[in-house]
Protein backbone atom coordinates (compact mmCIF):
# COMPACT_ATOMS: atom_id res chain seq x y z
CA UNK A 1 0.00 0.00 0.00
CA UNK A 2 1.35 3.41 -0.86
CA UNK A 3 2.30 6.06 2.09
CA UNK A 4 1.86 9.69 2.10
CA UNK A 5 2.95 12.32 3.90
CA UNK A 6 0.62 14.80 5.39
CA UNK A 7 1.45 18.04 2.49
CA UNK A 8 0.82 15.22 -0.73
CA UNK A 9 -2.19 13.15 1.11
CA UNK A 10 -3.77 16.54 1.51
CA UNK A 11 -2.84 18.17 -2.00
CA UNK A 12 -3.73 14.43 -4.08
CA UNK A 13 -6.78 13.24 -1.73
CA UNK A 14 -7.73 16.52 0.06
CA UNK A 15 -7.37 14.72 3.15
CA UNK A 16 -4.57 13.55 5.88
CA UNK A 17 -5.21 9.44 6.49
CA UNK A 18 -2.33 9.92 9.15
CA UNK A 19 0.01 7.15 7.23
CA UNK A 20 3.06 8.58 8.77
CA UNK A 21 1.92 9.85 12.13
CA UNK A 22 3.21 8.45 15.13
CA UNK A 23 6.61 7.40 13.72
CA UNK A 24 8.50 9.28 16.41
CA UNK A 25 6.78 10.80 20.28
CA UNK A 26 6.02 14.35 20.01
CA UNK A 27 8.55 14.75 22.23
CA UNK A 28 11.36 14.28 20.41
CA UNK A 29 9.83 15.73 17.18
CA UNK A 30 10.09 18.77 19.82
CA UNK A 31 13.62 18.45 20.10
CA UNK A 32 14.25 18.27 16.29
CA UNK A 33 13.93 14.95 15.54
CA UNK A 34 12.40 13.51 12.67
CA UNK A 35 11.59 9.83 11.26
CA UNK A 36 12.98 8.74 7.78
CA UNK A 37 9.92 8.35 5.76
CA UNK A 38 9.65 7.11 1.91
CA UNK A 39 6.70 9.24 1.04
CA UNK A 40 5.36 7.82 -2.39
CA UNK A 41 4.68 11.92 -3.50
CA UNK A 42 7.69 13.07 -3.01
CA UNK A 43 10.38 10.27 -1.93
CA UNK A 44 12.62 9.97 0.68
CA UNK A 45 11.83 12.98 3.10
CA UNK A 46 12.02 13.02 7.35
CA UNK A 47 8.87 13.47 8.89
CA UNK A 48 7.32 14.99 12.34
CA UNK A 49 5.13 13.00 14.95
CA UNK A 50 2.25 13.98 12.73
CA UNK A 51 3.44 12.49 9.57
CA UNK A 52 3.87 16.10 8.42
CA UNK A 53 7.28 16.74 6.14
CA UNK A 54 9.61 18.90 7.82
CA UNK A 55 12.00 18.36 5.09
CA UNK A 56 11.94 19.78 1.43
CA UNK A 57 12.65 16.57 -1.01
CA UNK A 58 15.43 17.55 -3.83
CA UNK A 59 14.89 16.34 -7.24
CA UNK A 60 16.75 17.92 -10.12
CA UNK A 61 14.57 19.55 -12.59
CA UNK A 62 15.34 18.61 -15.71
CA UNK A 63 13.62 21.34 -17.73
CA UNK A 64 15.46 23.68 -15.61
CA UNK A 65 19.24 22.84 -15.96
CA UNK A 66 18.84 20.79 -12.74
CA UNK A 67 19.06 24.08 -11.03
CA UNK A 68 15.74 24.30 -9.78
CA UNK A 69 14.22 22.10 -7.32
CA UNK A 70 11.00 20.49 -6.95
CA UNK A 71 9.28 17.38 -5.15
CA UNK A 72 8.86 14.55 -7.42
CA UNK A 73 4.93 14.95 -6.94
CA UNK A 74 4.57 18.42 -8.69
CA UNK A 75 7.64 17.22 -11.34
CA UNK A 76 5.22 13.57 -11.87
CA UNK A 77 2.61 16.44 -12.52
CA UNK A 78 3.53 18.66 -14.81
CA UNK A 79 5.30 15.80 -16.99
CA UNK A 80 2.02 14.24 -17.23
CA UNK A 81 -0.47 17.24 -18.08
CA UNK A 82 2.16 17.86 -20.73
CA UNK A 83 2.17 13.89 -22.06
CA UNK A 84 -1.68 13.88 -21.94
CA UNK A 85 -2.19 17.17 -23.81
CA UNK A 86 0.47 15.63 -26.37
CA UNK A 87 -0.93 12.12 -27.13
CA UNK A 88 -4.97 13.64 -26.86
CA UNK A 89 -5.10 17.05 -27.90
CA UNK A 90 -8.69 16.65 -28.35
CA UNK A 91 -9.31 16.14 -24.52
CA UNK A 92 -9.80 19.16 -22.37
CA UNK A 93 -7.54 18.53 -19.10
CA UNK A 94 -7.63 20.50 -16.23
CA UNK A 95 -4.91 22.24 -15.63
CA UNK A 96 -2.35 21.27 -12.71
CA UNK A 97 0.21 23.28 -12.87
CA UNK A 98 2.71 23.65 -9.19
Amino acid sequence: MADYCKQCSETMFGKDFGDFAGMITEEKAKKGFGAIALCEGCGNILVNHGGKRISEPEIKDPTSGGVKRKDSFHLFANAREEWMKKNFPETPWVEHRF
